[in-house]
């Protein structure tokens, strides 16, 4: 593997030095020197043009403040990402931005024993170089069941350095430490724990890209990247994920971009066993862009265990009535890894001990309309994928506060959809609604997997900018469980009431307080594993 990353790394390094030769043999030709003799004067007038009116969009609020820790909402497995259609900016007048802050901390505490701290600072030593850092801690304690509790930790360095005016460096450090304790023993009748209670993940991630910063003078977008993942838990289990991609991108009379990508994706486990699960990918597509249509089309080639799988890349987007209407089709797919950063990342009481590595192969059919009218901002899609290995889980036979990944043949119809409003300056409602229906070829049940989700929520701002006031609602539907003679049972499902307010006694310092689960809604996620119910934080907020 190590020989593939050096040469993979001297072939990026010999594509990059022979796109910058080109680009700067492209701009050394020197211009024709001719004379000129001016026979007559005349006046030159422009025709009136033709105003150009845009109406761009204000992005939606910063909801980030608003945790709800006791609900871990990471991206299912059987989800799928594609890109947008991508459109060439058009050049804006400059106008002048609001000041600034550099960092931030962010420090209080609550119950159950819920201490928290957050910080962040950013700086530009000049128009080149960009550095920043952050760091966070949460963590909680429940006295009246032993060992319910959680931690989490994370620091963070991130960089970009404009090296010339068309190469850009960025880099991106972080390590998190994140601590499960299996609180499960407490609800299972006769079971003790030989081991450790506590399940503790270690995470560093380390990332670098190379990219043009500007489109060359024959338009040509070029970028490489690599990044390396460690996980390591308190189990003796160790994953290493290590990435290469690198591409490049040529716009066509400046409008219709073609693109190549190409993808290497290393996977090496270690627990009692060694095992390696490589994937290939080679993404070349060609969007074209016109008035009211918008087509993509392309091929993902991928490969893994020497077998090769062919994906179609299809979207067309159709405005309907300007950007009012927008209907929209697609079809995709890809080779998602079941590997065990993805799978504990989801499910994080997984067993240690995974008896597969390997691969789901998806493909999504999708279709739907998106727009934006006045303040209103919507969304709607329906779509349908077929994943050859979807994982669902069940609890292990004998150490039933573990989960066992079950994987199956699944076909997945969904309906989602998205609307936000802008009532007024100060006050912004946005919801989310998502619906699965599973069929499964040989399990009867999508084993812990919600099928319904939704959620609610609104960020009011005084006009003086001193009170910002928070809510948000979550419903999710219970998850299907095996019980003790084998049958299909349906837990309780969630209902989640949180608010949040901050307060400005200055420009920089300000006072928060965060109420979460109001309901005291304790449901099971996973199987004998309640939440913490009712919690709330106090603390002091500063900007600098």
């Amino acid at each position: 593997m190590q020989n593939i990353a050096f040469q993979t790394g001297i072939l990026i390094f010999a594509l990059i030095l022979g796109l910058l030769g080109f680009s700067n043999r492209a701009q050394a030709q020197d211009l024709p020197s001719e004379q000129i003799e001016v026979i007559r004067s005349f006046d030159a007038r422009l025709m009136d043009a033709e105003k150009l009116r845009l109406r761009p969009a204000l992005p939606g609020p910063d909801t980030s403040r608003s945790r709800t820790y006791q609900y871990r909402l990471t991206s299912r497995p059987f989800e799928v990402t594609y890109r947008e259609a991508e459109i060439r900016p058009i050049a804006m007048r400059t106008e002048s931005l609001p000041d600034g802050y550099n960092g931030f901390l962010r420090a209080g505490y609550g119950f159950p024993n819920f201490p928290l701290f957050e910080a962040g600072y950013y700086i530009t030593e000049s128009n080149n170089l960009s550095l920043g850092v952050s760091a966070s801690h949460h963590q909680a304690r429940k006295k009246d069941i032993d060992h319910q509790r959680f931690r989490d930790t994370h620091v963070g360095i991130y960089g970009q350095f404009v090296i010339n005016p068309a190469l850009t460096l960025s880099a991106d450090l972080s390590y998190d430490v994140n601590d499960y304790y299996y609180y499960a023993i407490n609800f299972l009748p006769d079971t003790t724990i030989d081991e450790n209670v506590l399940k503790r993940y270690n995470n560093f991630t380390a990332e670098t890209r190379l990219f043009n910063s500007e489109t060359t003078s024959n338009g040509l977008d070029y970028f490489a990247g690599f990044k390396i993942n460690h996980l390591t838990d308190n189990r003796a289990s160790r994953e290493h994920n290590i990435k290469i991609d690198f591409g490049g991108k040529k716009w066509i009379n400046g409008k219709h971009p073609v693109s190549v990508e190409i993808i290497l994706d290393f996977t090496n486990l270690r627990d009692t066993l060694v095992r390696n699960l490589n994937n290939f990918s080679l993404r070349p597509d060609f969007t074209f862009i016109g008035d009211k249509f918008t087509v993509k089309g392309g091929l993902n080639l991928s490969s893994s265990n020497d077998e090769f799988f062919f994906f179609p890349i299809l979207r067309a987007d159709y405005k309907l009535a300007g950007q009012t209407v927008v209907l929209f089709a697609g079809v995709d797919g890809d080779l998602y890894k079941n590997n065990y950063t993805n799978l504990s990342s989801y499910n994080p009481f997984i067993n240690h001990r995974l008896d597969t590595l390997g691969n789901s192969q998806r493909t999504k059919i999708y279709g739907g309309l998106k727009g934006l009218y006045q303040s209103f901002r919507y969304s709607a899609e329906f779509r349908y994928q077929s994943i050859d290995r979807m994982a669902f889980y069940l609890p292990n036979n004998d150490l039933q506060y573990l989960f066992d990944p079950i994987f199956d043949e699944t076909k997945v119809y969904s309906i989602e959809a998205t609307l936000s409003k802008q009532l007024n300056e100060n006050m912004h409602l946005q919801t989310h609604l998502t619906y699965n229906f599973f069929n499964s070829d040989n399990i009867e049940e999508a084993w812990h997997i919600p099928a319904f989700v939704w959620n609610f929520g609104g960020l009011y701002t005084s006009l003086d900018k001193k009170l910002q006031i928070r809510g948000n609602l979550f419903v999710e539907s219970g998850v299907n469980y095996r019980n003790e003679e084998g049958e299909a049972e349906s837990l309780k499902g969630m209902v989640d009431l949180n608010l949040g307010a901050d307060y400005f006694f200055t420009e920089n310092i300000a006072a928060f307080a965060n109420v979460q689960n109001i309901f005291n809604n304790k449901r099971q996620r996973w199987l004998n594993y309640p939440s913490f119910g009712i919690n709330a934080q106090v603390g002091v907020f500063v900007r600098f």
